[in-house]
């Protein structure tokens, strides 16, 4: 023992540590993989959930005049003798003469490009008529093609936002 050197018995020391140590976790490795097997599958079942949701919103397709035509012609209640058969051009005259002599309220909702609304059959919004086309977008070029006054709204901070959930779900409501 006299030529190993007190550096190297050091090393053994604490290789020797480390081995203990070691023998320590491996014992209760079996707990250890069911708790990481339990996390796993809680790790997938969100992966899932945020693929799909992924999933679901890169399917969304852009709004286009034949879409918005249907959604107002349901909601205008135009008589199907003007609307069926027809082509786009008669469907927006056929909006736009029940449009015109209202003041409206229009809301088009996560628009993803520039929609022609004189196309859709919606009258051009001037400030004396009091009509109003409101619509969202993530994309700030969509109000700019669209002659559109951006507001942009920011997100609120998570504190905020939990509040405003909690308000409104409930506190009893909450797990």
């Amino acid at each position: 023992m006299d030529f190993v050197s007190r550096p190297v018995l050091d090393i053994a020391s604490c290789l020797l540590d480390c081995t203990a140590k070691r023998a320590v976790y491996i014992r209760e490795l079996p707990g250890n993989l069911n708790s990481l097997r339990t996390a796993m599958d809680d790790l997938k079942k969100v992966y899932e959930d945020v693929k799909e949701k992924v999933d679901r919103d890169s399917e969304k397709t852009p709004a286009n005049v034949e879409k918005v035509q249907q959604v107002l012609f349901n909601k205008l209640e135009i008589p199907s003798n003007n609307w069926e058969g027809r082509s786009e051009n008669e469907r927006k005259e056929a909006i736009f003469n029940v449009l015109k002599m209202k003041k409206i309220a229009v809301l088009l909702d996560d628009i993803w490009e520039p929609l022609d609304l004189f196309a859709v059959g919606i009258p051009p919004v001037i400030d004396g008529n009091k009509s109003k086309v409101v619509f969202t977008t993530q994309f700030s070029t969509v109000c700019q093609d669209m002659g559109a006054k951006g507001v942009e709204v920011k997100c609120l901070a998570w504190e905020e936002a939990f509040a405003l959930f909690q308000t409104y779900v409930g506190e009893d409501n909450i797990f």
